[in-house]
Order: C-alpha cells, then structure tokens, then sequence
C-alpha cells in the first residue's frame, strides 16, 4: 500500500514539528536553569518540567532554588507570554508567577514567605507582586503589594504596602543576589498595635501593655548578620497603659536602683501614658529596646536587651 506524495509531505511536516517542540522543552528548561544559577549565584537550581508553544509562551512547573542556610524558594509557575513581534521589539508582555512559597533560614525556624504572585509589563520592570503573609515565630506581616525589578546581581521591591500588627507599613527593599548576601531595609510604620505585638512576640506572661505607635525603621546587613539596626516609634494620643507581671524582672530593676521591690510593682501595674518612645538599635552583637514613657504619674524608663540577635534565628 503506496502513500501519496502530499500526504507523504504532510506527515513529515507532523512529525517535524513535533520533534521540535518535543526538544524545545528541555532546551528552554536548561537555558532557564542556567540563567537562574547566574542570576541566584552559589544556589541549587531544579526545574520540574518545561512547557513550549514556540508561537506564543513558555511554562515553567515547579521550580526550586536552595541556597542553604540561606533560603529555599518554591516557585509553582512560571508563565512567559509573548508574540514575535514583541521578541523582535525587545520586549516580554507578560510575565506571571503562581502561588510561590520560601523559606529563609533553612536550618533553624526562621522566615516563612507564602503565596506569591507576580505580573509584569516587560523590559525588565516588573508590577503588581503580591504576598499574602511572612512570617517570623507568631509575627505575621499580610496583604503585601509592591513593585518588584530585578538588575544585574540585585533584587529591588519599591513602593511596598502591607499590613502589620493591625496597623500598616509602607517602604522599600533591596537584596543583593551575590554571595555576600546583603539588604537593605527601609520601612515607615503606622498605628502599630502593642498589645499585638507583645502577643505574637510571645511576652504576655511578662507584659500588658496597650496603645498605637508609629515610625520608621532602617535595617542592613549580609546574610544572617545584621550591621545596622535602627528606628524611633512614638505613641498616638491618648497614649495607653503599660502592666509589668514579670516579678524577676521587676526584682532586678529594684536591685538595681535599690529600691523596694513592692513599690517597682505598685509603679508598673496599670500605668497609664500619654507620651511613649520606643527606641530600637543595636550594639554589638545585641538588639536593644529603650522604652521612655510619660504620664500624669510620672516617667518610666525601660531597657530589653535581645543578646547575640540575628534575624535568621528565633528571639
């Protein structure tokens, strides 16, 4: 049984363009896994699966960059979208990243990133990155919007929002994607929750304290250490109350002062402020926090000091 010629040529052409696109996925698979290790250097790059319609997009499925102890990022998608004519223009219409997770800090329970996602216009300039919560320990930053670009060895969040401790936060980061690691942290915090705070850091065994603070606060370092530390948060009127239940705590400030301990306890219970400064720095290896606060009974001044701090451990 013979075959025509143009059904002969018809088959050829079927098969052709299957064994390209058959060979396409594992090529733009290794490409991409190339570029990934340039861009996030010393990491483990694995790519899951690759999918290509040559005309039109390509999709990247499960995809993991391990830097350990540094961080462990999950990527789901990756969805390339463009035409031959925005290839010809220099230019990538869309780019969309689905449901993303990381972790940062592999070894040790350190910072949980969850569900990320991400479009972007071309050229590089990217929009509309969306996180819905990072965590560290109990404290939960949620609802996170940003504009994301990424440069030569350098990933840049700018114009970020979100909210905290029922309260909200806006600022901008920036990472460097080399070995050293380093950040950059810039944040300006509005009617940030004490109460809320004092509860996700776990201390309300040792405190009950209410009111709203707001400020900035600036952060550098290279990976697990930090270098610079610091920022200033003032009370919103009418101020709130402050309730010391930790008795050693208060045993070692009258030791201190050499005071009755009684009378440290009959200060702190139920204080009520107007004025409040929260001062947050670090020296040395250790993170400090100043509280300064102020009402019609007089001012309290306390120190927490946080020794051998990284960002990259738990507190």
């Amino acid at each position: 049984m013979s075959i025509n010629k143009p059904l002969r040529a018809l088959l050829f052409l079927f098969f052709f363009i299957l064994a390209i696109k058959l060979s396409l996925n594992p090529l733009a698979a290794y490409i991409a896994q190339r570029k990934l290790k340039n861009i996030f250097v010393d990491s483990r790059v694995s790519i899951g699966s690759c999918q290509v319609r040559p005309l039109s997009s390509i999709k990247f499925l499960n995809v993991e960059l391990v830097r350990e102890p540094l961080y462990d990022l999950k990527l789901k998608e990756i969805d390339i979208r463009y035409s031959p004519v925005s290839i010809m223009k220099g230019g990538i219409p869309r780019v969309s990243l689905r449901d993303a997770s990381a972790v940062i800090n592999t070894k040790q329970e350190g910072i949980l990133i969850e569900n990320v996602s991400l479009d972007t216009g071309g050229r590089g300039a990217a929009d509309r990155l969306s996180i819905e919560r990072i965590k560290y320990n109990e404290i939960k930053a949620e609802d996170i919007q940003s504009r994301i670009a990424l440069t030569q060895g350098s990933l840049s969040f700018g114009a970020i929002a979100g909210r905290i401790m029922d309260g909200k936060f806006t600022g901008d980061v920036s990472i460097s994607l080399t070995p050293g690691f380093a950040y950059t942290v810039n944040l300006a915090l509005d009617g940030l929750d004490i109460a809320s705070f004092i509860r996700d850091a776990g201390l309300k065994e040792k405190f009950v304290m209410t009111g709203k603070f707001g400020g900035s606060i600036l952060l550098k370092g290279n990976g697990p250490r930090i270098s610079i530390l610091g920022g200033d948060l003032l009370a919103a009127q009418p101020g709130g109350t402050l309730t010391i239940k930790d008795n050693e705590y208060l045993k070692s400030i009258a030791e201190a002062q050499k005071v009755p301990v009684e009378l440290l306890v009959e200060s702190f219970n139920e204080y009520q402020y107007n004025i409040g400064k929260l001062s947050l720095k670090k020296q040395g290896e250790s993170l400090i926090l100043e509280i300064a606060l102020e009402g019609t009974t007089g001012k309290r001044n306390l120190t927490v000091v946080v020794h051998d701090f990284s960002w990259l451990k738990p507190a």
